[in-house]
C-alpha cells in the first residue's frame, strides 16, 4: 500500500492524478487547504485523507468498486456508481449518495448527509434511518446504514408504495407514484408526496410538507410549519405552531390546531361560485367554517385564526373572522366580508361588495362598478387608525354609509348630508371629502366622528355615496 500526497507542493497536482498511480489499497493524502476537484475513486480498498481545511472535494465511485474509507476532517461529498460499496466517512461533514446494488454506509464522526437516490426503483422502498432502506420485489437496491453515525437524510423513491421512517436530524423525503407512508422525526423536514395518496406524519420542527394530488393524510407537531396539499380529498391535522396551510380544492379536512395558524384557500381556477368562511369560534381558540364551489371542491376547517382566500370567476361570498385575513373575489360579481380583524379585500374585476367591518382595513375595488360598505363608525377605523379605499373610481364606484346613523342624538337611523370640502359648522350628520379623507360628524361638536381614506383630487359629489 502506497500513500499518494496531492497538493502544489507533491508529486501529484489533482486527486485525479494521484488517482491514476495509484492502485487498490492505496491512500490518498490532501495537502492541506487542498480544495475544489471532482475526481473518480478507480480502485477498491483505497483510502481518502483530508484536513478540515480541505473544501470542495467530489469523489465519484467508479464500478466495481467495494470499499473506500475517508480519514482526517476533510468534508468530502461522495457519490457511488451502480455497483454495491462499503463507505466509510471520517469526522468531516460528508455528503454520501447511494444509489444502486447493496450498500453499507458508516459516517463516522461529523455531521454527516446521506443521500439515497432510489428515483427509479420500482418497487416499494421501506426501511428506517437507524438501519437501513430496502427495494422489495427483487430491485435489489439496499443500504445498511451504521447508527448513529449519519445526522441527515435525502431519500428519493420511485412508483412502489414506500414506507419511510427517519429520525430527529433535518431530512427531506420526496415519494413517487404510490401510495406511501412517511414518517419523519423532529427537525427542520422537507417532505414531498408524489402523486399516491400518501400517510404523512412530520413531528415537532419547522417542516415543510408538499403532499401532491393524492387523497393525503397529513399530521404535525408543535412546531411551525408549512403544508401544501395538491387537487386532492386531503386530511390535514396540525400542531401547535402558527401554521401556514395551503389548500387548492378537492374535499379537504383541515383541523389547525392550537397556535395562530393561517389558512390559505386558492380556488383561483375555479369557474363557479365560491362561498362560504367563518361560522363559529373566535380567534382565540380558532374559527369553524366551510368553503366551498359548486362543483365538489370544498374545506371544512376548525381551529383556523386566519385566512388568505383566493376565488375564481363566479360570483363569490367569503365571510372571514377576527384575524388578519386577505380576500380576492377573482372576476366575478364578488361579496366580501372581513370581519373584526386588519384586512385586505381585493374585489377583483367583478362589480363586488367589499365590507372590511371592525379593524383598519385596505379596500381595492378593482374593476367594475363597486360598492364599499360601512355598517357602524367602528367599521372606518379603531385604535386612532382608519379604513382605506385604494381606487375608487368616482361616478363608478359608491361608498354606502347608509347603515350609520348620522344623528346620535335622535332616535332611528339618520341619513348624513353632503357639504363637499366645507368646514362642520357644527350640525349633526355631516359629511365630508377633504385632503383625500371622508369624514363625518354625528354629535354636532364640529370634530369629525370618523374618516375614511380614499385618495386626493377625485372631486367627490354627492353622487359617490349611498346615505
Amino acid at each position: 500500500m502506497t500513500i499518494r500526497t496531492v497538493g502544489p507542493n507533491s508529486d501529484f497536482p489533482t486527486i485525479a492524478a494521484a488517482m491514476t498511480a495509484a492502485g487498490p489499497g492505496d491512500t490518498i493524502h490532501l495537502e492541506s487547504g487542498y480544495s475544489n476537484e471532482t475526481a473518480t475513486i478507480l480502485f477498491s480498498g483505497m483510502t481518502i485523507f483530508g484536513g478540515m481545511t480541505s473544501r470542495g472535494i467530489v469523489l465519484n465511485l467508479g464500478t466495481g468498486i467495494a470499499t473506500v474509507t475517508l480519514t482526517g476532517t476533510a468534508p468530502i461529498h461522495l457519490h457511488d456508481a451502480s455497483d454495491g460499496n462499503g463507505i466509510i466517512g471520517n469526522a468531516g461533514n460528508n455528503r454520501i449518495t447511494v444509489s444502486d446494488g447493496v450498500d453499507a454506509v458508516d459516517g463516522g464522526l461529523g455531521v454527516d448527509h446521506l443521500i439515497v437516490d432510489y428515483r427509479h426503483a420500482t418497487g416499494a422502498v421501506t426501511g428506517n434511518s437507524t438501519s437501513n432502506f430496502t427495494e422489495a420485489g427483487g430491485g435489489g437496491r439496499t443500504v445498511t446504514i451504521t447508527d448513529g453515525t449519519i445526522e441527515h437524510f435525502t431519500i428519493l423513491t420511485g412508483s412502489g408504495a414506500d414506507t419511510i421512517t427517519t429520525g430527529a436530524g433535518n431530512d427531506t423525503i420526496r415519494t413517487g407514484q404510490g401510495a406511501s407512508t412517511v414518517s419523519a422525526g423532529q427537525g427542520v423536514n422537507v417532505i414531498v408526496g408524489g402523486t399516491g395518496s400518501d400517510t404523512i406524519t412530520a413531528l415537532d420542527g419547522g417542516n415543510s410538507v408538499f403532499a401532491g394530488d393524492g387523497s393525503n393524510t397529513v399530521t404535525t407537531g408543535g412546531g411551525r410549519d408549512a403544508i401544501s396539499t395538491g387537487i386532492g380529498s386531503d386530511t390535514i391535522v396540525s400542531g401547535g405552531g402558527a401554521d401556514h396551510i395551503l389548500l387548492r380544492g378537492g374535499a379537504d379536512s383541515v383541523d389547525a390546531g392550537a397556535g395562530s395558524d393561517r389558512l390559505i384557500i386558492n380556488y383561483g381556477a375555479m369557474t363557479s361560485a365560491v362561498t362560504g368562511g367563518v361560522t363559529g369560534g373566535n380567534l382565540a381558540t380558532g374559527y369553524v367554517g366551510h368553503i366551498a364551489d359548486q362543483v365538489g371542491s370544498f374545506v371544512d376547517f376548525q381551529r383556523s385564526e386566519n385566512f388568505f382566500i383566493t376565488a375564481g370567476s363566479g360570483n363569490d361570498t367569503l365571510t372571514t373572522g377576527d384575524g388578519t385575513d386577505v380576500l380576492y373575489g377573482g372576476n366575478g360579481g364578488d361579496r366580501l366580508y372581513g370581519g373584526g380583524g386588519h384586512d385586505q379585500l381585493f374585489g377583483g374585476a367583478g362589480a363586488d361588495r367589499l365590507r372590511g367591518g371592525l379593524g383598519n382595513d385596505a379596500l381595492t375595488g378593482g374593476a367594475g362598478a363597486d360598492v364599499f360598505v360601512f355598517g357602524t363608525i367602528n367599521e372606518t377605523g379603531t385604535g386612532g387608525g382608519h379604513d382605506q379605499i385604494r381606487d375608487f373610481q368616482s361616478g363608478t364606484d359608491l361608498i354606502n354609509l347608509a347603515g350609520i346613523d348620522a344623528d346620535t342624538a335622535h332616535s332611528g337611523n339618520q341619513a348624513f348630508h353632503f357639504v363637499g370640502s366645507a368646514l362642520f359648522s357644527s350640525v349633526t350628520g355631516e359629511l365630508r371629502y377633504a385632503d383625500g379623507m371622508v369624514s363625518g360628524d354625528v354629535n354636532g361638536d364640529g370634530q369629525a366622528d370618523f374618516a375614511i381614506a380614499v385618495g386626493p383630487s377625485l372631486g367627490l359629489t354627492l353622487h359617490d355615496f349611498v346615505l
